[in-house]
C-alpha cells in the first residue's frame, strides 16, 4: 500500500511545485515592497502614492512632521528645501503620489489629524483632473495603503497579488532584478523611474517623472528643446476646462479645509501652469475661493508668463523645479518676476 501511495504523492508534489516557486518568489522578495511593512527604504517602487505612506508611517515617529507639501507628480517642481525658507518650518514632508486625486489628499490630511499629528502649513498643488478623482482608483500603480483608505488589508493584498500574476510581470521583474535592464518588453510593468529614482528619505522629495529630462537638459539643452514634437505647438483657442468640482468633491473640499482650520494651518493651493494652457474652469475656481479663500487659491493655469515660455517646463506634463520656486516665491511673498 505504502508503495502505491508514492508515486501518486510525488506528482502531486511535481505539479505544486511551479506554484510553490511562484508564490514563493512573491513571498520571499515582495517585489511591491507591500508585505513586509519595516524593510529599507530604497528607490524600487511601483506604487507612488504607497510609498509615500510607507515612509510617513516608518518616519513619523522619529520626525514628528509638521508641514506638507500634497499633489500629483507635478507637484515635485516643489521641494521641501526651498519651501522652507518660506514657512519656518523645516520639519516638512511631500505627501505625494503619481496622478494624486483630491480622495487621496483627503485621506492623507485625516490619516495625520487620526494619529495626532500637527498642519502647521500645507501646500497643495492642483489641476482638474484632481478635483475629479473622488473615490480610490483600484489599479495597482494607483491604489492608497490600506492604513489610509481603510480598505481592508487582506484586498489591499490581493491588488497586488492580482498585479505579480497579470501579463507575466513575475518575468519581467525577475529579469530585471537579476540584470538591472529595462528591456522593451518590460514596457508598462517596469517604469524607467525605477533605475534612477533620486528619493529623498527623510522628506520624501522625489523626481522620478523628471529626472530624464533633467539630465537630458543638463547634458544639451539646446538640442533638448530643439526636439521634434517634444512640445507641439498650441492651438490659438483653448477651450476651458469643464466644471471639476461635484458635491462629493466640495464635501471633502469643506472638510479639508475644516482639519485647517482645527489645526490653525496656513495653507495654500495652487492651480497649476499646465503646458497646455487650458483655463481653468471658472466656476470651480469660485467654489475654491469660497471654500478657502481668495488670498489661499492660486490660479497659474491658462495664458500667462509662466505658460507662454516652453523653457519652464521638462515637457509637456512637468513643468521645472525653478518654475516652483518662482510660484513659491510670488505666492509668499508677492514679488513676481
Amino acid at each position: 500500500m505504502q508503495g502505491k501511495r508514492t508515486p501518486g504523492l510525488t506528482r502531486l508534489l511535481i505539479f505544486c511545485l511551479p506554484f510553490i516557486l511562484f508564490f514563493g518568489v512573491y513571498i520571499a522578495l515582495d517585489p511591491f515592497h507591500v508585505l513586509y511593512t519595516e524593510d529599507s527604504i530604497d528607490n524600487l517602487h511601483w506604487n507612488r502614492d504607497v510609498w509615500s505612506s510607507k515612509v510617513f508611517i516608518k518616519n513619523y515617529p522619529k520626525y514628528k512632521y509638521t508641514s506638507y507639501i500634497f499633489g500629483g507628480s507635478r507637484s515635485q517642481a516643489f521641494r521641501t528645501s526651498d519651501w522652507e525658507k518660506y514657512i519656518g518650518d523645516t520639519n516638512t514632508f511631500h505627501f505625494d503620489a503619481s496622478s494624486e486625486s483630491i480622495y487621496g489628499i483627503y485621506t492623507k490630511l485625516k490619516y495625520i489629524d487620526h494619529i495626532g499629528g500637527d498642519i502647521k502649513n500645507a501646500l497643495i498643488i492642483t489641476d482638474a483632473q484632481v478635483y475629479l478623482e473622488t473615490t480610490e482608483n483600484e489599479e495597482m500603480i494607483f491604489c492608497k495603503d490600506y492604513r489610509l483608505s481603510g480598505k481592508s488589508q487582506l484586498g489591499f493584498q490581493l491588488t497586488f497579488l492580482k498585479g505579480y500574476c497579470s501579463d507575466f510581470f513575475f518575468v519581467k521583474y525577475i529579469d530585471f532584478l537579476m540584470f538591472k535592464t529595462r528591456r522593451p518588453y518590460m514596457n508598462g510593468a517596469i517604469p524607467q523611474a525605477h533605475e534612477v529614482s533620486h528619493i529623498d528619505n527623510v522628506h520624501n522629495n522625489c523626481d522620478g517623472a523628471i529626472y530624464f529630462s533633467i539630465k537630458a537638459i543638463a547634458a544639451d539643452s539646446v538640442g533638448y528643446y530643439s526636439y521634434p514634437n517634444r512640445f507641439n505647438k498650441r492651438p490659438d483657442t483653448i477651450p476651458m476646462d469643464k466644471p471639476c468640482i461635484d458635491s462629493v468633491c466640495l464635501r471633502m473640499l469643506k472638510e479639508i479645509k475644516g482639519l485647517f482650520d482645527k489645526h490653525h494651518t496656513r495653507y495654500k493651493i495652487i492651480i497649476s501652469p499646465v503646458y497646455w494652457q487650458t483655463p481653468f474652469n471658472t466656476t470651480s475656481l469660485l467654489q475654491l475661493k469660497q471654500v478657502f479663500g481668495d488670498t489661499n487659491v492660486f490660479n497659474y493655469s491658462g495664458k500667462n508668463s509662466i505658460t507662454e515660455s516652453k523653457y519652464n517646463y521638462y515637457e509637456t506634463s512637468h513643468y521645472k523645479i525653478s518654475t516652483g520656486q518662482r510660484i513659491m516665491k510670488e505666492i509668499y511673498t508677492g514679488k513676481t518676476e
